[in-house]
């Protein structure tokens, strides 16, 4: 599937972070309840032909081991066009940066 994702640290509830994240950036991200993500709590936006997810982090006894129980993923995905979802991404972390404390990273740090 085409698209991006980083990480952002989880100094806020995931309601929290979606709730900054919609301010910042004027997304509506909402809660999934799609069933989608399973054990992972989600909150999803979907503005044609892209998708945002902000996937939480699963309860001890969903998460792998090479897992990090500190971070948040937000994932980009553009049906058309990969190369446009890593920009974006690239250009919502500076975003964030500016106009929010959330520490955004491109990978995390064990």
């Amino acid at each position: 599937m085409p698209g991006d994702s980083f990480f952002i640290k989880a100094n806020y509830s995931l309601k929290e972070t979606a709730l900054l994240i919609n301010d910042a950036l004027g997304f509506n991200l909402a809660e999934d309840l799609s069933g989608y993500y399973e054990e992972i709590p989600a909150y999803s936006f979907s503005k044609a032909p892209k998708q945002f997810i902000l996937l939480g982090i699963p309860e001890p006894e969903f998460q792998f081991e090479s897992s990090n129980s500190e971070y948040f993923n937000l994932q980009i995905i553009d049906h058309e066009d990969q190369q446009k979802a890593e920009s974006e991404g690239l250009q919502l972390i500076q975003s964030l940066q500016q106009k929010t404390d959330l520490e955004c990273v491109l990978t995390y740090i064990e």
